[in-house]
């Protein structure tokens, strides 16, 4: 900018002049490919390169993200990984952290629904609990077994014994439950963390089981602690597999970037 002496005049005229400038360059238009761009320069059209755009790609899985990351250590790059529960994101460059790859990390239908239940617990009839272990949870038949055999009285009777094919009903009017003596007071679920992205090895949620006779009801609920202390194992265990995927060189966090 040129030097000026002539106090606030001179200032605004100086301005008033660079505006003029500025409003006689125009943009125009972008070439088909979009790697030039064109301008309208007091009358002369000028053709200039147009800066390719950040990337923003997105990677299937943790083998596709390490291919990338050794691409881009070999360029005399600086890329850095950074994970947590929900992504790995490749940091192209960390000197300008402009580029970026993300790894979504899809979380298992049965993680969410542990989940839901560490977050409100839920009394829920017998068929239904049966259907949480069974269908949601996916757990084995000889873990969902115990709960078929259990046998609600109350009132009219609210409950009965489910296993397939055979629904057996009372009519007693009477609290009591028949098979509570086998009902554990505590279960262990296993369960995957990732539905895909991150790694598929189970994991291990102790949960408690809550009884209600007098509403025929079963809760499960997970034990404070062991759903943020599984997502911390498995964090590790997947910072494990991105070290042993990339070059020496390329740093892995847990975090955002």
């Amino acid at each position: 900018m040129s030097e000026f002496t002539g106090g606030l005049p001179a200032a605004l005229q100086l301005l008033f002049d660079v505006a003029q400038k500025a409003a006689a360059v125009t943009p125009l238009k972008h070439s088909a490919d979009g790697r030039k761009e064109y301008w309208n320069v007091d009358g002369e059209l000028v053709e200039s390169e147009r800066p390719p755009t950040n990337r923003e790609h997105v990677a299937k899985s943790i083998e596709d993200l390490a291919a990338l990351t050794d691409r881009f250590a070999a360029e005399d790059a600086f890329p850095v990984v950074w994970h947590d529960a929900d992504v790995a994101v490749l940091v192209v460059d960390d000197c300008d952290r402009r580029d970026r790859i993300a790894l979504p990390l899809m979380l298992s239908p049965q993680w969410r629904r542990l989940c839901e239940l560490a977050a409100e617990c839920q009394p829920m009839e017998q068929a239904a609990f049966i259907d949480l272990l069974r269908i949601d949870l996916a757990q084995p038949a000889d873990a969902v077994a115990v709960f078929r055999r259990v046998t609600w009285k109350t009132g009219a009777n609210t409950g009965g014994d489910l296993a397939h094919g055979n629904e057996k009903l009372g009519k007693e009017i009477m609290a009591a439950v028949t098979g509570a003596e086998d009902l554990p007071e505590e279960i262990r679920v296993v369960v995957p963390v990732y539905a895909s992205g991150g790694p598929r090895a189970p994991v291990t949620i102790r949960c408690a089981i809550k009884l209600d006779p007098n509403r025929g009801t079963f809760a499960l609920v997970p034990f404070p602690g062991e759903l943020p202390l599984a997502m911390d194992m498995i964090q590790v265990a997947l910072a494990t597999t991105l070290r042993a995927m990339l070059p020496e060189s390329v740093p892995v966090y847990y975090g955002m970037p």
